[in-house]
This record gives C-alpha cells, structure tokens and sequence, in this order.
C-alpha cells in the first residue's frame, strides 16, 4: 500500500492549497521577534540576558531557514518575482546564503537522498556523524558549536584547503546583493552599529543557528546503523517550537516525500498519513530531539 494510499483527492487538494497571507505573515513575525528582542534588550541593558537574546535570534535564524524552502517554492506570496526578492532580500541574503545555491543544492539533496549526488553525503561521513556515537561526544561537539568553535575550524579549514572560496562565492553574487552590502556596510561604519551587527546577527549565526543546523541534520538523516537512507518526523514541544526549530521544519519525512506541501500544512498531512500503519516506521516517527538522540547513542 502506498503511504499516501488512505488521503484522497479532495484532502489531498487542501493540503496543496496555498494561504498567501500566512507565507508573508510568518516572514514578516520572525522579523518583528528578532527586532523586538534587539529593542528590548537594549533598552533594559541587561547584559546577563545576552544570552537569551542569542537563543532568540538564532531560533528565528531557524525559523527563516524553514522558510526558505517555501520561498524556493513560491508559496510566500502569490507574485512570483516579489516572491523571490522576499526571499532573496530577507532569506537567503542575511543568512549569507545564495538563492541559486540553495536551489541547486536543494533539488539534488531530494533527487539522491543518500546517495553520492546528496550535498549531504559527503557531509555525513564526517567522524562526528558516525553513529550510535558515545553521549559525551554528541554533547562536546554540541557544546562546541554553541560556542561557535566549530564554525571557526570549519570555516578556517575550508580557508586553508581554498584561500580564494570567498573571492569566488562573492564573484558570484548579483548586483542586488552586492548593492545590499556595500549600503549596510558603509551605514554601519558611518552611523557606528556595526558592533550591533556582530553582536545582535553574527555572533548568534555563528554559535546558536549552527548548533540548531547540526541538531536538525541529526535528527532529520542520521540512525544508529548509520547505513539506513531513511528520513525521520520529529514532534516537537512547545519549547522546541519555540526557541529551536519553528515553522514545522522537523516534518522532514513529510517535506522530503511531499516537497509541495506549504510548511504550515504538514502538520495536517502528518496526521493524515499516520492513519496508515506503514508511516510510523517509515518516517521513525520520534517525540522531540531528546528521544532522537536516545535513538542515536543508546546502542554506544
């Protein structure tokens, strides 16, 4: 029986259906928490909840992540050209990523899950996603890239092996985007808030977003055999929700099988596919990230 045997036509139609409002609405609400929070802070001038305003920020990083996807898909907003500058300008841009790259990457990530043609594949034969892996190494590599040392020796090693990879991305970039820069750049220096740059974007994309990213990967492609191609379903808490993974990422089986799907569907196709017996192991359905990392250490 085919996974999506038990959803009909009719259901399978308003799962597809697209509710333009929402796609902008859950871009612009990311946007307004990451301001507020900055405000916020400020105003209260609390060093002692930097912190706190780093998870906040970098959860929303996260949400955009999520939303990338949908902008790749036009399900933002129902212009097609305002759709991929929205995505551009307030997506993919600020997390210093190319729309055309994610695209590309994007497309071949679903064509060959697990195989050689998987951007992530060779990602995945990196020591630190071999598992069943000891718990007090996922915790010291998790440790490190909330601290943003795992950014650095990736970002440092890739220097080394190539001193000219950042010359050539930005030769790439277009002129929109080199644009872009060169206005927030020179407003930075002139209006002096380039410290708030580095402290209100970098250092959050640096350290928190990149534990969020590692922590996905895991749960979204990695088992304990480390052999099995399969992809998994995360129900998150509310906390998860709200200060890690938003805007329904953790769906992935959902999303890999399913890619039309608007983001905000998923929910909604995942109880419906949960009606057939075969979804539970096929999407190795876990409560939260705690009990996927159960899943991929227990046997160490």
């Amino acid at each position: 029986m085919s996974i999506s045997a038990t959803i009909s036509a009719s259901e399978w139609r308003a799962l597809k259906a697209i509710d333009w409002p929402k796609g902008a609405f859950l871009l612009a609400g990311d946007w307004i928490v990451i301001a507020f929070s900055i405000t916020v802070f400020k105003m209260l001038n609390l060093w002692i909840l930097y912190p706190l305003m780093v998870v906040v920020i970098g959860s929303r990083m996260m949400g955009l992540w999520a939303l990338l996807h949908d902008g790749h898909h036009n399900m933002l907003v129902k212009s097609k050209p305002l759709n991929r500058k929205l995505t551009e300008w307030f997506i993919a841009w600020p997390l210093f990523k190319s729309l055309a790259e994610y695209e590309e990457q994007h497309s071949s990530h679903h064509k060959y899950l697990g195989g050689k043609g998987d951007p992530n594949f060779h990602l995945l034969r990196y020591e630190e996603f071999q598992f069943p892996m000891k718990r007090s190494k996922l915790i010291s590599i998790l440790i490190k890239d909330i601290l943003g040392l795992n950014f650095l020796y990736y970002r440092m090693l890739g220097l080394v092996k190539n001193p000219l990879v950042i010359f050539k991305k930005v030769t790439q970039w277009n002129f929109e985007r080199i644009a872009l820069v060169l206005v927030v750049g020179v407003f930075a220096v002139y209006f002096n808030f380039w410290q708030e740059i580095l402290l209100f974007w970098v250092v959050p994309l640096v350290t928190y977003f990149q534990f969020l990213i590692r922590v996905t990967l895991i749960a979204d492609h990695c088992f304990a055999n480390n052999s099995e191609s399969k992809v998994r379903t995360v129900k998150l808490n509310w906390f998860e929700r709200t200060f890690m993974v938003p805007h329904n990422l953790s769906y992935h089986y959902e999303h890999h099988h399913f890619g039309g799907i608007p983001s905000y569907n998923l929910p909604a196709l995942q109880q419906k596919l949960s009606l057939n017996p075969t979804y539970a192991k096929a999407s190795d359905l876990s409560q939260g990230y705690l009990e996927v990392f159960r899943k991929v250490t227990k046997c160490a």
